[in-house]
């Protein structure tokens, strides 16, 4: 009797311990979230999401921006919201310019900039709530999934704290909305097959039309969906309570949304080489080994991220070796529960997860592998669907670990506590800093802007870019541009005490170097600026 109620209070400890633990990562991830939305280079993707969402789009941007020297506050004016630019506008604008990025998250943001304002905090803001939603939403897929309270709770303090989920929540870009859509369409699936009511069917067949409307790769989740189906409800017997055939509803609805999905075909396969076109980055080639470890790094970014990327590293110290020794550990712990969740969670679960986690990484991956690439490591937002069953297997393991009576549950505290901690330290030098190795073309460009800020009354020339605009919220009010959209008409103002060159085509470099007068001396190499000084002025000092 003694030992019986001794059990039962430890578990009770644990139980309120879990809780305690959840409760803290959910404030710090909710601070995290809305923390220095502004503060953060305003990158060159997330100046297309502002761009099409008020109803702009870049060729027609880069067609009207003067090529006048002017102060560069003006070059803002083409990311305000205007009357006359409606939804429609919206859609008009991303299916010219980059059709494979489908409209619903830049219609619900023109929704949202018309509300809140237009400005950069605002914007991040819808991003900030799609990563709110992501909390309720993977709580609600472990209980369908039947794993059990822990691993629920577990699961929501994992992705409160994680970095990868974070930072994102904090970027004007479509992924937070799509890992939302990516859990509320598996939820809706695996609530359809247990009821087998038709509502429910219905329900789900909307959120498919919502997840293709936000993201192509969001086909793969439903080939995932399919498999579950298949492998779970294909033999007649196999029904639900209600006498329903899942693969005849889940087809039906698959096919629907598809249907629905066919005007934006049109769109796509109208600009298809605007889209191709926008992807030649994710072909560039790269060795088995190279491709390898950007898997490594990017699934291990889910629990610690301290801006260590390879592709930005500039000196090797002992926190890049400690940041990377213990990614290779996170690693161990992600393979764990992968194991875990193969061999000990039960039929049902184990195959909607594995397929959740497999099926949208080898859409990306084997390509890579046939035909070269870089589309799986150099797109990691790209496995968002796959990152989500990872979290959850993960878990799993630590979930039910912690209220096993055995001594397995000390290492799984252990090692809970480790993964959130590492969370917390990366969210911390993340909310620090001003750039981030998932904005790799605008890496620099806090740095280029401190440089040129500091010089009292300068002059920018660049060609007319998204990089330019992108630059632009990030220089002081006094700095003025002058926009390049034909070096051959290039002519250089007098009258600035320091005139810089920003992020030049090589035609304009080449034009610049010809001009008599003058020499270009190079500032920053990896953040493509140059200084470009008189001759005459360097003569007479």
């Amino acid at each position: 009797m003694k030992a019986s109620e001794g059990s039962g209070m430890g578990e009770g400890m644990s139980r309120k311990g879990l809780w305690l633990v959840v409760a803290i990562c959910l404030v710090c991830g909710v601070f995290f979230r809305f923390y220095n939305l502004e503060k953060k280079v305003f990158w060159y993707d997330e100046i297309h999401s502002k761009l099409w969402a008020t109803g702009h789009s870049w060729s027609e941007v880069r067609d009207s921006v003067p090529a006048v020297e002017a102060p560069v506050r003006t070059l803002h004016r083409f990311l305000r919201i205007e009357s006359d630019r409606g939804p429609q506008r919206v859609i008009e604008s991303v299916a010219r310019d980059d059709p494979q990025h489908t409209p619903l998250y830049y219609l619900l943001a023109h929704l949202w900039l018309r509300t809140f304002g237009d400005s950069v905090p605002a914007i991040r803001s819808l991003s900030v709530l799609a990563g709110l939603l992501i909390l309720p939403c993977i709580y609600w897929l472990c209980g369908e999934l039947g794993l059990g309270r822990r691993t629920a709770y577990t699961a929501v303090a994992l992705v409160a704290v994680s970095p990868f989920y974070v930072i994102y929540s904090q970027e004007a870009r479509q992924y937070g909305l799509w890992a939302v859509e990516v859990l509320l369409a598996s939820c809706l699936l695996l609530r359809a097959v247990t009821s087998g009511r038709g509502r429910d069917w219905i329900f789900y067949g909307l959120s498919l039309v919502a997840g293709l409307y936000t993201h192509l790769l969001f086909a793969p989740v439903i080939t995932a969906h399919a498999v579950y189906v298949c492998a779970c409800f294909i033999r007649p017997e196999r029904r639900t309570d209600r006498g329903a055939t899942p693969v005849l509803f889940f087809s039906g609805a698959a096919f629907l949304a598809f249907l629905a999905f066919v005007p934006w075909c049109f769109y796509l396969i109208r600009n298809i080489s605007q889209a191709t076109g926008n992807l030649e980055w994710s072909q560039q080639k790269v060795g088995l080994l190279s491709l390898a470890c950007m898997w490594g790094f990017n699934y291990s970014s889910l629990f610690v991220d301290l801006n260590h990327s390879v592709r930005f590293i500039e000196q090797y110290d002992v926190p890049l070796f400690l940041d990377y020794t213990f990614r290779a550990g996170v690693l161990v712990v992600l393979s764990a529960g992968l194991t875990f969740l193969a061999r000990r969670v039960s039929h049902r679960p184990r195959i909607f997860l594995l397929a959740l986690i497999v099926i949208p990484f080898l859409t990306l991956a084997v390509p890579d592998l046939l035909m070269g690439g870089m589309r799986s490591g150099g797109g990691h937002r790209y496995l968002i669907p796959s990152y989500l069953g990872v979290t959850i297997a993960v878990a799993a393991l630590l979930g039910e670990g912690v209220s096993s009576p055995s001594s397995r549950e000390r290492w799984c505290r252990w090692l809970l506590g480790v993964l959130l901690c590492s969370g917390i330290v990366s969210l911390v030098a993340h909310a620090s800093a001003d750039t981030w190795w998932t904005k790799p073309v605008s890496y620099y460009a806090p740095r280029v802007a401190r440089i040129v800020n500091q010089s009292p009354h300068p002059l920018l020339i660049s060609d007319v870019s998204v990089n330019l605009l992108s630059m632009s919220y990030l220089l002081e009010p006094s700095v003025r541009v002058l926009p390049v959209r034909n070096p051959d008409l290039l002519h250089i103002p007098a009258g600035f005490r320091d005139i810089f060159v920003f992020a030049p085509s090589q035609t304009l470099f080449a034009r610049i170097r010809a001009e008599r007068g003058f020499t270009l001396i190079e500032l920053d190499r990896r953040g493509r600026l140059w200084l470009l000084r008189s001759d005459i002025r360097s003569r007479d000092g």
